[in-house]
This record gives structure tokens, C-alpha cells and sequence, in this order.
């Protein structure tokens, strides 16, 4: 069977990370290909970085939380560990998608002694490069990581991104005109896909009613009590899986994604965590973040969907469960037509 290669972030205990790959391989095997996602290293070394760095610093919970919850869901993906890669035993390599260009990360790999080269594929002929959805996950490109998008992103055989603010930048660094908008990855393959990953978490009561928090970089006070009396006024639990001390933090990939399904409302400042209420119809509120307004890759989701009403507006009213997803569907039709048009132009001989 022909191969693809895929390079992404390592992200092991980040959510949205395991998803998009996940989707990512989803996508690409139903064009029948074996498709591998490739990391620089050996799996030895890997174990050893994230042991020093990650591992010994946990608490038992946290422990259980990475070992068992993520390792469960990443046996999903099929991993293969390369410090050196023969281009001729693969059809096409992706990069994406996740923030794989926010250069701040890709220093933070430099700094791990991996090859930066690696996020732009230069280890492949420009024949055989092309990214997925990438993101730059920022408005701009760090001054002293722009030569490496200038020397590196002209030599793409196909661009796709996931922000109109990416298209911008890939035509700032390279001179580039042709770059996509697409979706991503985790909106491109189908809710039955989705539901096949489910699983309900064991604290979760038969019955119960709860909302479902997930906020990156902490939540405020204001949010957190505006969240806390919504959730009083409708006889819900407040499900926080990202409060290290609270009993719901023994939460993987698939429970999350059982969380979003079955919330009476999600409330979150996270790009995955709306893509998965609008692909489950769930309804969400989007927040600023604690550290900065709306990133520019929810705004376009918003957009994308015209569901602007779900910003975050000073108020929670019962109003906010009448979301009307009705349009949804029209947009995913689209949009995943789109992203097979360009997956082809990539996959297929020029």
C-alpha cells in the first residue's frame, strides 16, 4: 500500500493535538493510503524527553491522566519514530495541522535539539510537500524565525491553512498567492467518525446534568461565577477537566469528546472545544482569553459558521441553548469539498 508521511506537533498530553492527528490520519487513509505520523527521534529518546521534562513533576492523578487516558486514545494513531527519512518510500508528506508555523513553538523545538527544517519538510523535494491546515496560531511570525519561513515555505508543492490571517503571512513570507482556507482536520471527517472515539468518563453520574468548562490559561473569577450561577439556575455540575486538583482532571481525548457531545452547554476559550460543539450541535459560549482577546483562528470558525452569537457578551441568559445550527450543515458539505479538491491537487501527479 503507498504511504504518507505527517508531521505535526508532539503535544502528547494536549487535546486538540491528539484529535487533529487523529482526523488527519482519518482523512488521508480514506484515500487508501497507510498513512504514518512521523516523529524525529527514536521512541527511546522521546520516552526520555518527557520523562525529564514532564513525567517525574506529576502528581499521581496526573500520572493516571497521561498514561491511561491519552495513551488509550493515541494507540489510534499509527506512530513511527525516523531521524532520518528516505522520500522514496512515501507518496506525499503533510505537515499540520495544529499550530505546527506559531513560531514561538517552533523554537521550542530548536531548543529541544530537533531539526526546525522538520516543521517545513525539508527533508523531502518540493514535489513531495504540502501542508495540512497548518497554523500559525499568532497575527505574526517572531522576527528571528522569519528566515526560516522565507527560505522554506517557497519550496511547497501545495499550502493550506487554517486562519485568513495564515494566508496573509505565507504571502508576507514567501510572496505566495495560492495558499487554502480549509477547516480543520477535526471538522473534515464525519461525526460518525467522531462517535466510534466516545467514551463516557467514570465519574459522570447516570442522568446527571452538567455544563462543560474548558478554558486554556486559566479562567477568571468574572467567568467563573457568571458560569457557576448559569449552571445553579439550570440544577447542572460544572465540569472543569483541566483544574489539576479537581476529581474531573482523569480526562483523555475520548472522554472529552463525550463531554462535548453530552454537555447541557460548553463554555470555553478553545479552538477545539468549539470545533466539537459545532460538529456534536452542542451549545457554547466562546470567552476571551485571560491573556488576550479572541485568537484569530476562532474568529474565523465563528465566522465560517455565522455563529457569531456565541461570543461571550456580558451575560448568561437560557437563550444561549437555542443556538440554531440549521446552516451548519451547508458549510460542512462546502467546506469538505474544498478540502478533498485540494487534497487531490496535492495527491495527484502534476
Amino acid at each position: 500500500m503507498k504511504k504518507i508521511g505527517v508531521v505535526t506537533l508532539d503535544g502528547d498530553e494536549n487535546i486538540g493535538c491528539r484529535l487533529q492527528n487523529y482526523a488527519v490520519q482519518t482523512k488521508l487513509t480514506g484515500y487508501g493510503y497507510k498513512v504514518e505520523t512521523i516523529r524525529y527521534g527514536s521512541a527511546k529518546q522521546n520516552l526520555k524527553y518527557w520523562g525529564k521534562a514532564r513525567f517525574f513533576k506529576f502528581l499521581p492523578f496526573e500520572k493516571y491522566r497521561r498514561l491511561k487516558c491519552f495513551t488509550d486514545f493515541y494507540k489510534k494513531v499509527n506512530v513511527v519514530y525516523k531521524t532520518t527519512i528516505n522520500p522514496d518510500e512515501y507518496e506525499m508528506f503533510f505537515v499540520g495541522s495544529d499550530q505546527v508555523w506559531n513560531s514561538e513553538i517552533c523554537w521550542d523545538v530548536h531548543a529541544r535539539n530537533k531539526n526546525i527544517g522538520w516543521l517545513f519538510l525539508d527533508f523531502a523535494p518540493g514535489s513531495k510537500r504540502c501542508s495540512f491546515s497548518a497554523s500559525f496560531g499568532t497575527d505574526k511570525v517572531e522576527e528571528s524565525a522569519q528566515h526560516y519561513f522565507k527560505e522554506n515555505l517557497g519550496n511547497f508543492k501545495k499550502i493550506s491553512v487554517r486562519e485568513e490571517k495564515g494566508i496573509e503571512l505565507v504571502e508576507e513570507m514567501s510572496g505566495r498567492t495560492d495558499a487554502k482556507l480549509l477547516l480543520d482536520p477535526t471538522m473534515l471527517i464525519t461525526k460518525d467518525d467522531w462517535n466510534k472515539c466516545l467514551k463516557k468518563p467514570g465519574y459522570i453520574k447516570k442522568n446527571q446534568k452538567f455544563v462543560f468548562t474548558y478554558f486554556l490559561g486559566g479562567m477568571p473569577e468574572e467567568y467563573k461565577s457568571v458560569i457557576e450561577d448559569f449552571a445553579k439556575k439550570n440544577n447542572c455540575e460544572v465540569v472543569n477537566i483541566l483544574d489539576r486538583n479537581g476529581k474531573y482532571f482523569s480526562t483523555g481525548p475520548s472522554e472529552f469528546l463525550w463531554l462535548e457531545k453530552n454537555a447541557l452547554c460548553v463554555f470555553t476559550n478553545s479552538f477545539h472545544s468549539s470545533v466539537f460543539s459545532i460538529i456534536f450541535n452542542t451549545p457554547f459560549v466562546v470567552f476571551n482569553r485571560s491573556y488576550g482577546g479572541m485568537s484569530s483562528r476562532i474568529e474565523t470558525l465563528l465566522d465560517t459558521f455565522g455563529l457569531q452569537q456565541c461570543k461571550y457578551h456580558g451575560s448568561l441568559e437560557n437563550d444561549i441553548l437555542s443556538v440554531d445550527f440549521s446552516g451548519t450543515k451547508e458549510v460542512f458539505e462546502k467546506k469538505q469539498k474544498e478540502a478533498d479538491e485540494f487534497l487531490q491537487s496535492c495527491l495527484n501527479e502534476e
